[in-house]
């Protein structure tokens, strides 16, 4: 078990320095992306676009119909999307 857990931590820690790594292009993706028209890069390998959502959000669950039109928010926000080409 002991060795297990200490494997464990290992793949974590280098998994935790991945993610920032990730992080850190995605960004960098991003703002370059804003560049390009409609926010979109295509090479023969990939496509890799900003896609603005909403989202509709309260705190309290089953609230009535009213109550959520009234105090519900909509928040814009981007996703991006990198996907392998067909």
């Amino acid at each position: 078990m002991e060795e297990l857990v200490q494997q464990y931590k290992h793949y974590k820690k280098e998994m935790d320095n991945v993610v920032k790594k990730m992080e850190k292009t995605k960004q960098k993706m991003k703002i370059k992306l804003k560049e390009y028209p409609e926010k979109k890069y295509e090479n023969e390998d990939n496509i890799v676009y900003l896609k603005s959502m909403n989202r509709t959000s309260i705190s309290k669950k089953d609230v009535p119909v009213d109550l959520w039109e009234q105090y519900s928010v909509i928040t814009k926000y981007e996703t991006l999307y990198v996907k392998d080409r067909k």
